[in-house]
């Protein structure tokens, strides 16, 4: 069909891979997708942790670095906490509208 419609000027394999090529060249080298506002939120823990230093006692106890970003504004909360309490299968906001959908650190989607 394409061929016919264009005639001698449709292009053949090799042209439209060379001009594929050429396009692919000018995109970025990032992963593209789209989130809608209020669908999603991505959690995370940063892996690392930090020290908290009670002041009365000079007890010092770790705390873990919990990550939260909206999808479709990219706004981002972190905040420490004494364990990591987001576990596959338990990734519920806590609070209803906050997201539809949390992309856990599992890759399984909480509703």
């Amino acid at each position: 069909e394409y061929e016919t419609a264009h005639g001698e000027h449709a292009y053949r394999y090799s042209q439209f891979c060379a001009h594929y090529h050429e396009y692919r060249g000018t995109l970025a080298r990032s992963m593209r997708q789209v989130h809608r506002a209020g669908e999603k939120v991505f959690i995370d823990y940063s892996g690392d942790t930090v020290a908290v230093i009670d002041p009365k006692s000079g007890e010092i106890r770790t705390a873990e670095i919990f990550v939260a970003t909206l999808g479709a504004s990219k706004y981002a909360y972190a905040g420490a906490t004494s364990f990591q309490a987001a576990q596959c299968g338990d990734c519920r906001p806590h609070s209803p509208h906050v997201a539809r959908r949390m992309a856990c650190p599992c890759g399984e989607l909480g509703v």
